[in-house]
């Protein structure tokens, strides 16, 4: 429930007082980008596309996951500013004129924004934001996502112990325990968000699997 508030905070200027302006689905077709506009500071929430073609359980789609997720955002004006942001960093990013819109790439764990704006108060408060809550919403990240791998574990002895073939389960459970290990070292190096984004990885494992124990 905090890491909800929190995220929920970070954008609360658009969500209380936005007004939906334009949908953006990505190039690739798997997320579409809701552009949301207040006093001229627009930004764009990725959601999946759930008319996509969707990953099989335990058999994939056979492409490799992608790193980055681009999107075509009409009506920006040339003289914004492009800013990627999740509950843990903010940073700029580039961004270039095309055909029917602004050209972007965001990272495709993330779960992070994209604020677009000519107002420097806009992205100064932003900043605030993430600089004060980042380490302790990566904190409480880091800790739903130890939880879920024990009731991951947990899950796959049950499987086991009842006689149920875990052969795809278990492997899945070991190498949560192994992302978590990574968690922690990028961690302890201060870098908050590539550990966001691997925790963002490895919940999405964890969900395959839980759908694994479910058959």
């Amino acid at each position: 429930l905090q890491l909800i508030n929190r995220r929920l905070q970070l954008i609360e200027p658009w969500l209380a007082g936005g007004k939906l302006v334009a949908q953006a689905p990505s190039t690739d077709g798997v997320e579409i980008g809701l552009l949301l506009d207040v006093d001229r500071a627009r930004l764009l929430v990725p959601l999946p596309n759930e008319r996509a073609p969707q990953a099989r359980v335990g058999g994939g789609t056979g492409r490799a996951a992608a790193k980055e997720t681009v999107f075509v955002v009409p009506g920006i004006p040339e003289t914004s500013q492009v800013f990627y942001f999740s509950p843990t960093t903010m940073r700029a990013i580039g961004s270039t004129r095309i055909a029917g819109g602004t050209k972007l790439s965001i990272p495709a764990a993330g779960g992070g924004y994209v604020v677009m704006t000519e107002d420097p108060q806009v992205l100064q408060s932003l900043q605030q934001r993430v600089s004060r809550d980042g380490a302790r919403t990566l904190q409480l990240e880091r800790e739903l996502a130890a939880r879920r791998a024990r009731s991951l574990a947990y899950g796959t002895q049950r499987l086991a112990a009842a006689g149920v073939n875990a052969e795809v389960a278990a492997p899945a459970a070991a190498a949560v325990n192994q992302q978590l290990a990574q968690v922690d070292s990028q961690i302890a190096a201060g870098r908050l968000e590539q550990a966001h984004d691997e925790i963002a990885i490895l919940l999405r494992e964890v969900d395959r699997t839980f759908a694994e124990q479910r058959l």
